[in-house]
């Protein structure tokens, strides 16, 4: 638990902060042109590419440097983090992209569905964790199941969001 809070933290603090810069100026933009032209795929797509090379520098950094830079500023002991770090980005890289875009299921009015895919999330990881740790004692194959779910969550929630950006 611990390395995972560590690794969440680390990758998520300057994410976050991207992500709240990027996502107010998407968010107003999307918004305005959703309400005046019935579409925002144009910010959209402009976003979503911003995003995207954003997260394969994020991806390819911490696939390089996670390991040194985790004993570097931890100690040895947190060399794990390291390797959780290579498995975790995954998750953090498609939350970079994805969660600024999800915006459209408020201009959209698409809440329903919304509250529907975040009770699978929560659903679905309470039984990865669960069932994982009953199954296995290798901490690595449940959190890569969960990562993987994520993901899966995040791809749906990218593709009808996209599908939602027009009218």
């Amino acid at each position: 638990v611990g390395v995972y809070n560590l690794c969440m933290r680390m990758l998520s603090i300057p994410v976050g902060m991207l992500t709240n810069a990027l996502g107010e100026v998407f968010k107003q933009r999307a918004a305005l042109d959703y309400n005046e032209f019935g579409t925002c795929r144009n910010i959209f797509i402009k976003t979503l590419k911003l995003l995207t090379v954003f997260s394969i520098l994020l991806l390819v950094f911490v696939s390089i440097f996670s390991k040194v830079l985790f004993t570097t500023f931890f100690g040895v002991e947190w060399e794990e983090a390291g390797f959780f770090a290579k498995i975790l980005v995954w998750l953090v890289c498609f939350q970079l992209v994805v969660s600024p875009l999800t915006y459209v299921y408020i201009i959209a009015r698409k809440l329903l569905e919304n509250l529907l895919l975040h009770i699978y999330i929560l659903l679905s990881s309470l039984v990865i964790f669960v069932i994982g740790f009953k199954l296995t004692t290798n901490f690595k194959y449940v959190i890569v199941s969960y990562v993987i779910n994520y993901c899966f969550v995040y791809l749906i929630y990218l593709f009808r969001s996209y599908k939602f950006s027009a009218k």
